[in-house]
């Protein structure tokens, strides 16, 4: 499932309406004047602006007239998403103005949310505002693997039974390259994979919240108002290790009790979910990886784990010897098994095929840089420039420095014959 594209649209001049509410009633509508009447645009009425202030009482006027039939040329179903637009760019008006220090101070969003909220923090916030209320769950969830596809199955449910909009709040890139740029973390997913898994998982939206230096400095209670406010947030669902907003306060979950009781949204936090007395974790899944325990790691995401990315030429030494291999770029930053020798599952093209693939510097030859090379069984062809993807299965071995080429080869040799044999007990 791939997320839609956020196409976005300049309407009223005051703000930017993502792709997911594009519909025939929203989309492609031209700058509007500014005055406090309203015209025709693309068969539909919406409301001009003055002084940069909606008066959404005007509009659900409007929207209820047109629910009843009376506003010409607007149909039945469009009615939800005029409410819907409505309410999002009064809000939008009242935030950008807030933080503009445009606001007057009696104006009630002018306190909601305050100074500390960067302008991109909440313009990013805003372009993913899906429907009118939501549940949502925030974090970085890495990897999404079964605590996380947990978290949002119960996530979708407890939304459902309130009319409910579930969604996440996906923190990229990993806060520790800002607050510890000397250790930065590895990604078991790239971001856009990252927000398909989730999607797939139960929500019906998903919003990257790119951290910085700045975002790192937003109080909890600051943040989760941003939130209450943008994508109106009635329910917030943490797992047991939620931690966000200045310094990772501990008490987290009591203090975001106490706010939901003040503005009106509810919280609610998971037990640990545990898999072999150990909880579910991105840690977990890393050091799994680390030491090359495929079948853990794929324990832990509940799915083969995968590796993706252009075939690209390498040394072309893997031909010379009798077995050519298909060399993929990958992002420096993603996490790598330990180095050796596994058995991979390979898509490209719109073929599937069993691999030996090294993941390694070549130390019989010249040690250099780390490489992720595959030998396709059975498969003749030119394959480069194509995009291949790798499910790591098993380990075959670790990776190793021989005397002589004759001696790899008789390993290669020997590391096909175990590769056929792992697939032959998996299929």
């Amino acid at each position: 499932m791939t997320q839609p594209a956020k196409v976005r649209r300049r309407i009223a001049g005051c703000g930017w309406l993502p792709n997911a509410w594009s519909v025939k009633a929203v989309a492609n509508q031209p700058r509007m004047p500014n005055s406090t009447t309203w015209a025709r645009y693309d068969g539909h009425s919406w409301p001009k602006l003055s002084g940069g202030l909606l008066k959404l009482e005007t509009i659900k006027i409007r929207a209820a007239q047109a629910s009843r039939g009376k506003m010409r040329g607007t149909r039945t179903g469009q009615v939800y998403d005029l409410f819907r637009a409505a309410e999002f760019l009064a809000h939008r008006s009242a935030a950008t103005l807030a933080v503009d220090g445009a606001l007057p101070p009696t104006h009630p969003s002018a306190s909601a949310i305050s100074m500390p909220i960067p302008s991109f923090t909440l313009t990013q916030l805003f372009a993913g505002a899906p429907g009118p209320f939501t549940a949502l769950t925030i974090g970085v969830l890495d990897g999404v693997h079964l605590g996380h596809q947990h978290l949002l199955s119960r996530l979708r449910d407890e939304a459902r039974r309130r009319a409910l909009t579930p969604g996440v709040i996906t923190i990229h890139p990993h806060p520790l390259t800002v607050l510890r740029p000397e250790t930065p973390p590895s990604y078991l997913t790239s971001l856009e994979d990252r927000i398909e898994l989730l999607r797939a998982a139960g929500a019906d939206w998903v919003v990257p919240l790119t951290f910085t230096s700045e975002v790192a400095e937003i109080g909890a209670e600051e943040l989760a108002t941003a939130l209450f406010k943008t994508v109106r947030m009635r329910l917030m669902l943490l797992g047991p290790d939620a931690m966000f907003g200045r310094g990772a306060p501990p008490d987290l979950i009591n203090r975001m009790k106490s706010l939901g009781e003040e503005l009106g949204f509810e919280l609610i936090q998971l037990e640990p979910l545990l898999h072999d007395h150990e909880r579910y974790s991105s840690t977990a899944v890393r050091d799994a990886l680390k030491v090359g325990d495929m079948e853990r790691v794929t324990a832990l995401l509940g799915r083969p784990y995968r590796l993706a990315g252009p075939i690209v030429h390498g040394f072309h030494r893997g031909r010379t010897i009798g077995f050519p291999t298909a060399n993929i770029s990958l992002a420096a930053d993603r996490a790598l098994p330990g180095l050796g020798v596994y058995a991979t599952r390979v898509f490209v093209g719109d073929g599937v095929y069993s691999g030996a693939t090294n993941i390694g510097h070549r130390p019989t030859f010249d040690a250099g840089h780390l490489s992720t090379e595959t030998h396709l069984l059975d498969f003749e062809g030119d394959i480069y420039g194509e995009r291949m993807t790798l499910e790591v299965l098993h380990r075959v071995r670790a990776e190793q420095a021989f005397d002589s080429p004759a001696e790899l080869i008789a390993q290669i040799d020997r590391d096909i014959v175990k590769v056929r044999s792992i697939f032959a007990h998996l299929n």
